[in-house]
């Protein structure tokens, strides 16, 4: 199996995080969370790491795009559920 510099960079990211000893583990946790998912989702393997690999492939925000991005989420969701009951 072969990864990517940008998928090594963010295992190696957990690891240094203290989230997983090893990139051993982190790379076990992530075939069980997609197990997991997998399971969940009802999804047919094929699309589940489809899925998968193209968030492997997305470079990470910024910490400043990230928290940007938080922030507006619930505004968003709130304006989602207003629309909503205004059409009821």
């Amino acid at each position: 199996m072969q990864l990517t510099a940008e998928q090594e960079h963010r295992i190696q990211a957990l690891v240094a995080s203290g989230a997983y000893r090893t990139t051993e583990e982190a790379l076990d946790a992530a075939v069980s969370a997609a197990v997991l998912a997998s399971m969940q989702s009802g999804l047919p393997p094929e699309e589940l790491e489809r899925l998968l690999l193209d968030g492997f492939a997305t470079p990470e925000p910024s910490d400043e795009d990230f928290w940007d991005l938080v922030d507006g989420e619930p505004d968003a969701l709130v304006a989602d559920w207003r629309g909503s009951r205004s059409l009821s």
